[in-house]
């Protein structure tokens, strides 16, 4: 599984890779995760059951786009 680094996500969402590091962090505490793939997966899943199921139309939640 390839994901974006911490550097490619800040410059996509235009911000500092430190403030990309830090809320990845607060995530991985807050959802009591170990790593990024399992919160990945979680989130994937999340956004799935909001869009019943449809993997071909997937909408995020505006707050997740914001945070």
């Amino acid at each position: 599984m390839d994901g974006h680094t911490d550097s490619q996500i800040a410059e996509l969402m235009n911000l500092n890779a430190q403030t990309v590091r830090n809320r990845v962090s607060n995530m991985l505490l807050e959802s009591g995760m170990s790593n990024r793939p399992q919160l990945a997966i979680d989130f994937f899943y999340r956004i799935l059951a909001l869009n019943g199921g449809d993997t071909g139309a997937v909408v995020l939640p505006a707050r997740t786009l914001e945070s």
